[in-house]
């Protein structure tokens, strides 16, 4: 939902305030953070009471270079930039050049490219999910929630993903349900 900003800091705060309430400690609540902030590392296995846990994406196999990543970033690079039948797809601040032209079609432009200039090597990319626009100004940019309901919906061509690297994400979450 575009409406809630859950990023890092509001999902920390929000798993602080609810382990304050009693009631909650009936059910499980399992706040799951990116490890590309300071945020996300300081949850890694926090436990916040008996029942409210913070855990960190752990990094695949795939994106070692990377210093830290996005729940996206599990993806290998062959699902995460599949385009959708509209030809938008997620980029990553890597793929573009310093003053945000695309590096393999410069005609494709990143409006906000002094956002990202210290994220342009691999260790570092972010995923960019807007303000990626063509020669004619059409947004070539498809939102992360966009591109999670593709997968969920399993819209063509998010129908044969590969979810190999989220089962280490599943077996913490796992393992945390059958304390």
């Amino acid at each position: 939902d575009d409406s809630v900003n859950m990023g890092d800091a509001e999902l920390e705060k929000t798993l602080s305030y609810t382990s304050k309430i009693k009631i909650v400690e009936e059910r499980k609540v399992i706040g799951i953070f990116d490890s590309d902030t300071e945020i996300g590392r300081r949850n890694k296995n926090k436990k916040y009471t008996k029942n409210i846990f913070g855990i960190c994406i752990e990094t695949p196999e795939h994106r070692k270079e990377q210093n830290g990543i996005c729940v996206e970033f599990l993806y290998k690079d062959d699902d995460l930039l599949k385009k959708d039948d509209e030809g938008r797809r997620l980029y990553l601040s890597s793929e573009f050049k310093e003053k945000g032209r695309l590096k393999s079609d410069s005609d494709i432009i990143y409006e906000k490219s002094i956002s990202i200039r210290s994220n342009l090597k691999t260790e570092n990319q972010k995923i960019i999910d807007s303000h990626v626009s063509n020669g004619k100004e059409e947004s070539l940019a498809l939102s992360k929630e966009a591109f999670a309901k593709n997968v969920y919906e399993k819209i063509p061509p998010y129908l044969d993903m590969d979810f190999s690297s989220f089962e280490s994400l599943f077996e913490t979450i796992e393992e945390i349900v059958n304390r």
